[in-house]
Order: C-alpha cells, then sequence, then structure tokens
C-alpha cells in the first residue's frame, strides 16, 4: 500500500515539476537571417529592459508582454525598430544602417 502511495506521489510530483511559468520568446535577426546577440529590447511603458542572448533570444514573461504598449529594438550597425506589443511575432527582423 504505500508502495503504491510513493508512486502516485511521485507521478504526481512530476507532473508539477514540467508547469513553466508562461514566457514569450523573441528571436532578432538581421535581413541575412543571422541572430543578433546583445540587442536591447524595451518594452514601452514598463521599466524594462531585455538584451538576446548568443542565439538572438529575449525570454519576456507573457503578462509583462502584454502590459506593454511596444516594444523598441535597438542594436548597434543596424535602424532602431519599434512595433506594437500586440503585433509581436517570435522573430524581429532589423536592417542594417
Amino acid at each position: 500500500m504505500k508502495s503504491v502511495a510513493l508512486i502516485i506521489f511521485l507521478t504526481a510530483l512530476s507532473l508539477f515539476a514540467e508547469d513553466k511559468p508562461c514566457v514569450q520568446v523573441l528571436q532578432v535577426l538581421d535581413v541575412k537571417n543571422e541572430t543578433i546577440a546583445g540587442a536591447k529590447v524595451q518594452l514601452a511603458g514598463t521599466d524594462r529592459i531585455y538584451y538576446t542572448n548568443l542565439k538572438g533570444q529575449c525570454f519576456i514573461p507573457a503578462a509583462i508582454l502584454k502590459a506593454s504598449k511596444g516594444i523598441t529594438v535597438e542594436c548597434i550597425s543596424y535602424k532602431t525598430q519599434t512595433i506594437k506589443s500586440f503585433e509581436t511575432f517570435s522573430k524581429i527582423v532589423l536592417e542594417f544602417r
């Protein structure tokens, strides 16, 4: 009986362990479809600033993204791009200056 209860407990524990917070992943690319590391992603209407990692990815909590009025992406050698938060796609393409 104890082993059955232990198996049920471990199964339930593994199910809850996989519950991850809702996150929006944005990837910043250039026109040649190459990732841009270190791009500044600023959320308008909030004081939040994020930076892309080596894969050009930026992880933003979905609740914070919905609360923002827009997204501004800046990086050296690229034109600054501002988009509205409801127009957000998983990939943002920057053009060279």
